[in-house]
């Protein structure tokens, strides 16, 4: 069963520690006002019992502001600064007064407080504070300090100091519950005071409660056997013996048995209780190691399935670590890489089946994503695989993390063949078009020329024929150049010539084929920010062809209203707004609009686009670092934005 840390216990012990730290400074607060007010109430809990003295008091208002200082997540500065002071505060007053005791010197500051009072409570060391307490506050400075210390041992000094505090203050109580004074106090030297005691187990408790997820406190939050019994039998141990000897001791002082009996009955209660509380944890445990021993079962039973599933999968499978190695795989993926499962398992990283650095650097960010936000990172991807013989193989893999684990599944697809096909589809449909598009535009030029009457007169109807055949031609021509982009884009050959150029430029010169279309079709033409002095990094060719596109179609689309261009600028991006009043485009298609396989069906002309020119769009932008975006709502029209990087002037 994997021990995970009990949320609401940890959050619970933080509300402790808050308290604690409260109740440490409200105790010496009310300590200082009993100075004040020279109230013996308030300065010894019971008659004839050392009082706290000022300056202790002032420790502990100090500490208390310190430890409330030290809550996980208090990053504030001025938070910061102001705890620092406190400890460092409480640490020199405390080396001064020991140092007091060790050379036998008076520094002058046992009576700057409440001196008048002091020697009418406290005639021996008036003012300063027991050798105790002094102990106490340096290893309650250390707790303080050392809190976030971690040791290259993983151990937490904050914790070993707190813990010493913790059984200083146990002492101190234990020797006035028992009369026992050499437990709280040191020679002939002042005692520490019961209220002191109890200031210092608040401190211990809430400097151990501060971290509950670090140390050994992690022990003692986490939901494991251990920590379950840690929490059910720590107060028991503490509390029992010391509640169970002060009654026994009680009873012995009003003469009801000697002694002997006493100790007896102390050890047989002892035994008893002890016997009794460990036998019920026991039973406890029995039970949630019997619930361990089914969920391990059952989750056996579900390994030898989900390895079922993982062996006999069609495709290469593999489990990476945190640290790249590959944990597991399956035959598909000793058949993809030449390695045997033992040559590969928990002895080889992903990281040597990357063939080129490109795809390792992309891949090793991915993986750090990942596990950082498992949704961060792309979950299929393609990279060059290299296997044992040195062979390049194209790869489609999808990658997922396992659930509350640090490890990550993924699913290798060898698509080498599909990517030579598609070269070769690529490569014959490039040679096609280069061979078709001289003669459609040779085709297109003698048309040209029968129109205007180079060849002699045409009657209407030799006319009529002749405008059909330069349409054709024409749609031929746009048809086999989206073609051979596509083509190049694909093989990645596709030049970019990119300079600095004017935006009015570009949109007067794109504008320059459509004037005619525009005026066929009565449609007016809106022009705004063209006034204004852009220029561009972009590839001219591509970005007139790119709007001319973006033209064709909002004329096509758009049977009556307007056509609207604006040039914008936007942070360093200058916009060109192509709108239009057009029938606009269904939702469902827009995810798609830029892609090889989208159509514009439905349109106003009869067979809508050849679903090249938008694609083709998109990729000339990206390419020139810039992007073509749409926006359209069905029956009031669409708006193209195609954005370019401002040239530095």
């Amino acid at each position: 069963m994997i021990a995970e840390v009990n949320i609401r216990f940890t959050r619970r012990l933080l509300v402790v520690s808050r308290w604690a730290g409260f109740l440490v400074m409200a105790m010496g607060g009310i300590v200082l006002a009993g100075w004040t007010l020279r109230s013996p109430a308030i300065l010894m809990i019971f008659p004839r019992q050392s009082p706290m003295t000022p300056w202790t008091a002032v420790c502990f208002v100090l500490y208390g502001i310190a430890l409330l200082g030290s809550q996980e997540g208090g990053s504030d500065r001025r938070q910061l600064y102001l705890r620092t002071i406190c400890i460092w505060s409480v640490v020199f007053l405390a080396a001064l007064v020991l140092a007091e005791y060790v050379f036998k010197f008076s520094a002058g500051i046992d009576t700057l407080l409440f001196a008048s009072a002091l020697n009418a409570f406290m005639p021996q060391f008036p003012g300063r504070m027991s050798p105790l307490s002094t102990l106490g506050f340096l290893l309650s400075g250390m707790a303080l300090a050392n809190l976030d210390m971690k040791t290259c041992r993983g151990s937490r000094p904050g914790q070993g100091a707190a813990l010493c505090v913790g059984v200083l203050a146990l002492l101190g109580l234990l020797g006035y519950a028992y009369g026992i004074d050499s437990f709280y106090k040191f020679s002939f030297y002042k005692p520490m005071a019961l209220h002191t005691a109890i200031a210092f187990m608040l401190l211990a408790i809430g400097l151990l409660s501060a971290r509950p997820s670090c140390g050994f406190m992690t022990v003692f939050v986490s939901d494991s056997e251990g920590g379950i019994m840690a929490r059910r039998l720590l107060l028991f141990a503490v509390a029992a013996p010391f509640l169970l000897g002060l009654l026994l001791l009680e009873y012995h002082r009003l003469g009801w048995y000697d002694v002997t009996f006493a100790f007896s009955l102390l050890i047989f209660l002892i035994i008893v209780v002890f016997t009794a509380v460990i036998w019920i944890n026991a039973i406890s445990l029995h039970r949630i190691d019997l619930k361990r021993l089914r969920i391990e079962q059952m989750l056996r039973e579900n390994e030898d399935k989900y390895r079922t599933i993982f062996e006999t999968a069609g495709s290469a499978m593999a489990i990476f670590e945190e640290d790249r190695t590959i944990s597991l795989v399956n035959t598909e993926f000793e058949k993809l890489s030449g390695f045997a499962r033992e040559d590969i398992e928990t002895r080889k990283s992903w990281e040597e089946f990357v063939a080129n650095d490109v795809d390792l650097k992309k891949m090793r960010e991915y993986h750090r994503q990942r596990r950082v936000e498992p949704f961060s990172a792309p979950r299929t991807y393609e990279f060059k695989f290299i296997d044992r013989y040195g062979m390049i193989k194209d790869i489609f893999m999808t990658v997922a993390m396992i659930p509350a684990t640090t490890k990550s599944i993924a699913s290798l697809m060898d698509i080498t063949e599909r990517k030579r096909i598609e070269r070769m589809k690529s490569d014959f449909v490039s040679l096609v078009s280069h061979q078709l598009k001289t003669p459609v535009a040779e085709i297109n030029g003698y048309v040209f020329n029968l129109l205007t009457g180079i060849a002699g007169a045409l009657t209407p109807k030799q006319r009529e024929y002749l405008e059909e055949m330069q349409e054709i031609s024409g749609k031929n021509y746009r048809l086999i150049s989206d073609l051979l982009n596509v083509s190049r884009l694909e093989r990645g050959v596709i030049s970019m010539d990119i300079r600095p150029v004017a935006v009015k430029d570009l949109v007067e010169m794109s504008l320059q084929d459509y004037y005619e279309r525009l005026k066929k079709q009565n449609l007016v033409l809106q022009l705004g920010g063209l006034e204004q002095e852009i220029f561009v990094n972009a590839d001219k060719e591509k970005v007139i062809e790119v709007i001319g596109n973006v033209l064709n179609n909002a004329i096509k689309f758009t049977s009556q209203g307007t056509i609207g261009i604006v040039v914008t600028v936007k942070e360093d991006t200058a916009r060109i707004s192509i709108s239009d009043t057009g029938a606009g485009i269904p939702p469902h298609r827009l995810e798609k609009l830029f892609t090889k396989d989208q159509m514009l069906e439905g349109g106003p002309v009869a067979g809508g686009g050849a679903g090249l020119g938008l694609y083709i769009a998109k990729q000339f932008m990206l390419l020139q670092k810039g992007d073509i975006t749409v926006v359209s709502q069905v029956g009031k029209g669409t708006t193209f934005e195609i954005s370019l990087p401002i040239a530095d002037q």
